[in-house]
């Protein structure tokens, strides 16, 4: 027997929809949260990247980017992949990609974030839509402070799919 005595009896508490509404286009201060390899939908590897909101708006949000670095189809999603990298290396200030991904765990990154669709055709169709990390911005460097829903600043370096 495992016993429940003693969890929730008095009272229930509030449960979690796990139905996240994207935070607004802008840009955020993070903490890179978790880094792990993990499989995409066809089979391939991929480097998983989890960044923390630090603040001052929605902290504790988790956002995702998903680098296909070994993409097993497209030479130019691995291209798109590498470079974003690169992005979290300068903006972690690192002159070197690391031997171990890992080591980019608790680094301060401050990133730029939009409002797309959803990739998933019926939700987008249901109007649903999510974030996406456009850009990885070193705290330095970053016009991080603008008002929640912002629109992202102009200039800068454009990413290889931007034209």
């Amino acid at each position: 027997m495992i016993d429940l005595t003693g969890f929730g009896q008095e009272e229930r508490p509030e449960q979690q929809s796990g139905d996240f509404q994207p935070i607004p286009e802008g840009t955020y201060q993070c903490v890179i949260d978790r880094v792990e390899v993990r499989k995409t939908a066809a089979g391939d590897n991929m480097l998983s990247i989890t960044n923390k909101i630090t603040g001052p708006n929605h902290a504790g949000r988790l956002l995702f980017d998903n680098l296909n670095l070994w993409h097993s189809n497209s030479a130019t999603a691995c291209e798109i992949a590498l470079a974003t990298l690169w992005q979290i290396h300068d903006a972690c200030g690192l002159k070197s990609l690391l031997a171990d991904a890992e080591e980019l765990v608790n680094r301060n990154v401050d990133v730029r974030v939009v409002v797309e669709p959803h990739w998933d055709k019926d939700k987008a169709a249901g109007g649903e839509k999510l974030n996406r990390i456009k850009k990885y911005i070193s705290p330095a460097n970053s016009t991080q402070g603008k008002a929640e829903g912002s629109a992202p600043a102009k200039g800068g370096a454009k990413m290889p799919w931007e034209k």
